[in-house]
């Protein structure tokens, strides 16, 4: 008689390389929050994964049923985790290219307020370094022992076992973020980000670049698109017009504000994005409500544009000194820790600068978190951040033929 391990069932396939057996992906290891968890890998990594433990069943009768089910090995998930981190380490590391042809991958996932970075380094005495918890040992901000009914510990141990097959040193750190579910999933997408950078192997020229940059096979960027909005208020007269994969990629910025004028250059040219944005304001009072509005029109006019990003990479980073990461998640966050010197630049306001961001943020529905190490003048940080945003925006926007026009998202949807 087989033993319970022998009958755990482990399998992946590269999703990218089609298969004329039309392979099946199905998950069930009799934890819950386990499930969702390697769905993401499914989703992000673009990988399908076959994971089924004994009691794995297509139909429930009814829902209390089907929650036993999902969640009956709740008491065995530690010789679980560790066997399907074993198994399906093996089966990934079958998915990678030669390690001669490998390089460190480094990739920031955003969810809402928690950021995770991960680092995976190819190696023959592979590691798991989890700074993902508090002082204490446990997550979040209630220092939580468990996700759903997934143990910490038990996670851990999935991610140590992985490693060690998979032959990679695996680095998760959190950035920010207190609540227990955002910060493991964070650490999955991003842990599923930069196993699909390995396994498309870039080369060191390419290691900041999304891997989609070639647009997939053909390598014939999509059609642009534009969409134009226009603001009127007693405050403001605000007229924005934005071109998505534009050929070539043209900027015209007049506020009256040429700080300010600089910063939306900056950022829309990095972006990869044209853009013609014209403004009249009461800068006789201050600069409060020009900046504020560019902000709330250039959000809006950047959610329609970009659509329903379907096919799209849909999140990225750019930056070293200033870091900008971007999830075009629909899900409206702002998260700015910049060490500022002053209260302003050149006549623009510093609190300012950090409210266009929020308003950005908040009518184009992405996620966005800029970090700064404090080197430089407010100047060139307000030049980096604006760099860094840009080509963060630049890579989420990047189409990736291999998703065959999906969301990127393990809902099969982005929030409405």
């Amino acid at each position: 008689m087989a033993s319970f391990v022998e009958t755990i069932k482990v399998s992946a396939h590269d999703n990218t390389n089609p298969d004329p057996n039309e392979w099946k992906s199905q998950i069930s290891t009799g934890v819950g929050f386990f499930d969702h968890m390697l769905d993401q890998i499914q989703s992000h990594g673009l990988i399908s994964l076959s994971v089924t433990t004994p009691g794995f069943l297509l139909e429930t009768s009814s829902p209390s049923a089907k929650k036993d089910m999902i969640n009956r090995h709740v008491d065995s998930q530690e010789e679980i985790s560790s066997t399907i981190g074993t198994k399906l380490g093996s089966a990934l590391n079958a998915l990678l290219p030669p390690s001669t042809s490998l390089s460190p991958q480094t990739f920031y996932c955003p969810l809402d307020e928690s950021l995770v970075r991960c680092t995976l380094t190819p190696s023959t005495s592979p590691t798991l370094t989890f700074n993902v918890t508090t002082p204490t040992g446990g997550l979040g901000k209630f220092n939580r022992t468990k996700v759903g009914v997934w143990n910490l510990p038990c996670i851990k141990t999935f991610f140590k076992k992985l490693a060690q097959t998979l032959n990679v040193t695996i680095e998760f750190e959190l950035v920010t973020g207190d609540n227990s579910h955002h910060i493991i999933e964070s650490s999955f997408k991003s842990f599923s980000r930069c196993l699909r950078r390995l396994i498309d192997a870039p080369s060191q020229n390419r290691q900041n670049l999304p891997h989609s940059v070639f647009y997939g096979t053909s390598g014939t960027p999509p059609s642009s698109k534009t969409h134009e909005i226009s603001r009127q208020t007693k405050e403001t007269n605000i007229n924005v017009t934005l071109t998505l994969y534009p050929s070539p990629c043209v900027v015209s910025v007049s506020t009256g504000l040429p700080q300010f004028d600089s910063l939306l250059s900056t950022l829309f040219l990095s972006s990869n994005i044209s853009a013609d944005i014209k403004c009249n304001g009461d800068l006789w009072i201050d600069d409060h409500h020009l900046i504020e509005d560019v902000g709330i029109s250039v959000g809006k006019c950047l959610l329609r544009v970009l659509g329903d990003k379907k096919g799209m990479n849909r999140m990225f980073w750019g930056g070293e000194g200033v870091r900008g990461v971007v999830d075009l998640s629909n899900r409206p966050f702002c998260g700015l820790e910049v060490g500022w010197g002053g209260e302003e630049v050149n006549g623009v306001s510093l609190e300012m600068v950090e409210h266009f961001f929020e308003s950005l943020a908040n009518e184009a529905r992405i996620t966005l978190h800029v970090r700064d190490s404090n080197c430089g003048s407010d100047e060139d940080k307000i030049i980096e951040i604006c760099e860094v945003v840009g080509k963060a925006i630049w890579g989420c926007t990047k189409v990736d033929e291999r998703r065959g026009g999906k969301v990127a998202s393990s809902k099969g949807t982005l929030c409405a």
